[in-house]
């Protein structure tokens, strides 16, 4: 007998499991706030070749980075990415494709509804709360409330931004403990993907004059709000997750459920591997594979992340210096195309 699923969220992660689950043969429902499905509430990086996860449609994406630039007060410092896997995207265009691609598979969206869980949780065999962070089902209780958290700003900014056009991904601490950051993420030479964000135990927001003000002062680069084309995200990340991944009928996915690599703040493998294993698992009946699936293959990274927030949080900027030269230097391009090795390699490191 089909299986019916309903989904709160469509990001990534709620899109990825309307998709899988369609697949599978499951009724699928889609409930999202939002009107707009492009509207972006995260970022544009992406990362492919780890769980299953596909390089993202060439029309949607930019190019394959090569670097993390870690700009200190006096030296750059370049760690080697993997190839052709941290891609510079525009996310809206991808989240456009996959809304379609759901849409293709008899999907159903019911776009600008904000939903409870408990209102919906007893018209389908399996719910999936892809509502993003803080999560719904942690406000109503399925699962435990994430505390630490993070807040970013970011924007897209047109100008002349030829001379750190270079394929690589610029970051600037702006704190003593080494949570504070500010990017800039190039997709043209006239235009970038800049923001910034903190360890948010103050609760305070990021706006769009912190920006502003570090730019300027830094690197003597006038952004204007006139020379802003679009806010493209603001929000609130996790720092930590939930123990468990499912509850009676609901799963819990993506950044609602704290799946976060929390050093570089990246989730957009999480969300989409986790949404695609939950669509399937409620599409064949079985949450607890959907589980299982989460803590044998996802959360190495996860928790290894979680230890080197941490610890880059009780380094000083020096120490922290001295670790992005030896990762630099002593790990071999081979090393990156293995996730166990690189992981490893981390771990060692710090």
């Amino acid at each position: 007998m089909e299986k019916t699923v309903g989904i709160i969220g469509a990001s990534y992660s709620g899109l990825s499991a309307a998709i899988s689950a369609a697949k599978e043969g499951a009724g699928v429902k889609v409930y999202e706030k939002k009107i707009d499905i492009t509207q972006c509430a995260c970022g544009e990086i992406y990362t492919s070749g780890w769980y299953g996860v596909e390089t993202p449609p060439k029309n949607c994406r930019y190019y394959a980075a090569k670097n993390f630039i870690f700009h200190f007060s006096d030296e750059n410092i370049a760690i080697p990415l993997p190839r052709d896997s941290l891609w510079v995207t525009e996310r809206a265009a991808i989240q456009k494709k996959m809304y379609d691609t759901a849409k293709d598979y008899g999907v159903k969206f019911n776009l600008g509804a904000s939903k409870l869980i408990t209102e919906i949780v007893k018209d389908y065999d399996y719910v999936i709360d892809a509502s993003g962070f803080p999560s719904q089902s942690g406000y109503e209780g399925y699962f435990e409330k994430i505390r630490p958290q993070a807040a970013a700003l970011y924007y897209d900014v047109s100008g002349d931004f030829s001379e750190y056009f270079d394929k690589d991904l610029h970051f600037w601490w702006t704190t003593s403990d080494n949570h504070g950051y500010v990017w800039l993420i190039p997709k043209t030479e006239d235009k970038t993907n800049i923001g910034i964000g903190w360890e948010n135990k103050t609760r305070e927001v990021p706006k769009f004059k912190d920006i502003k003000t570090f730019f300027q002062k830094n690197l003597k680069i006038s952004i204007n709000y006139n020379e802003v084309g679009e806010k493209r995200g603001a929000g609130i990340l996790p720092l930590d997750r939930v123990k468990h991944f499912t509850h009676d009928n609901v799963a819990i996915v993506g950044e609602a459920a704290g799946l976060m690599n929390y050093t570089v703040e990246a989730g957009a493998h999480f969300a989409i591997a986790s949404g695609r294993e939950s669509g399937i698992a409620a599409a064949k009946g079985s949450l607890s594979d959907y589980d299982n699936y989460v803590k044998s293959e996802l959360l190495k990274e996860v928790d290894i992340s979680k230890m080197l927030y941490k610890k880059i949080g009780r380094m000083s900027q020096e120490k922290f210096r001295k670790v992005c030269k030896g990762i630099a230097k002593g790990a071999g391009m081979e090393i990156f195309h293995s996730k166990v090795k690189f992981l490893g390699l981390l771990r060692h490191m710090f």
